[in-house]
């Protein structure tokens, strides 16, 4: 399941497929044998709802725009608006994801014909999606990177915010955060960091 979080995000597409992966994680959620696990993927969800996914080397996080509610053992997740987000509608958010990032549709009517072939989507699909192509993602990437090191122009430990070069920028750290740490500089709630 940690592979699934360590690919580049590099498109707003793969942030969709972030936050659907997270769905499905949370919604299916097992808890791994000790020996499993390679990574962790945190929630923080309050006033401020962010994923945080965490390796040895990097953590990075992202804005979840859906809510977690718990009840009788499961975990159920949802909008903003109240929409249950299952595993069908996060598969068909992961799909339309991957085809619109390959190219595979080219517009918003092969991307209805496509649904209408396959039966029709849910309906919950267009107001989902329609919300989630408007959420802000909030990226931002915290490195311990001792290969690329490179004095001020590549610190070692840094925050890299944005994900597409024509945005992305580095702010150089003077050692490598705990993930407490960072919740704490981005929680709203709590007193901002000089």
């Amino acid at each position: 399941q940690a592979e699934v979080f360590k690919k580049a995000i590099r498109s707003r597409f793969d942030v969709l497929k972030v936050w659907m992966d997270a769905v499905k994680l949370i919604i299916n959620y097992a808890p791994p044998a000790e020996e499993f696990v390679a990574a962790e993927i945190h929630v923080h969800n309050s006033r401020m709802s962010r994923l945080f996914y965490l390796s040895d080397s990097k953590t990075f996080s992202i804005a979840f725009p859906f809510r977690i509610e718990t009840g009788d053992d499961l975990l159920t997740v949802r909008t903003s608006s109240g929409i249950d987000v299952d595993s069908k509608l996060s598969s068909e958010i992961m799909l339309v994801a991957s085809l619109l990032k390959n190219e595979g549709l080219v517009n918003e009517w092969a991307l209805a014909e496509h649904f209408e072939d396959q039966g029709g989507a849910s309906a919950e699909f267009w107001p989902v999606l329609a919300s989630l192509l408007d959420a802000e993602d909030g990226y931002l990437r915290f490195d311990h990177d001792p290969v690329r090191k490179d004095g001020h122009k590549h610190p070692l430990d840094h925050a890299d915010l944005f994900y597409t070069n024509g945005a992305s920028f580095k702010v150089g750290l003077h050692k490598k955060l705990a993930l407490d740490e960072i919740i704490d500089i981005l929680n709203r709630e709590t007193d901002c960091h000089y």
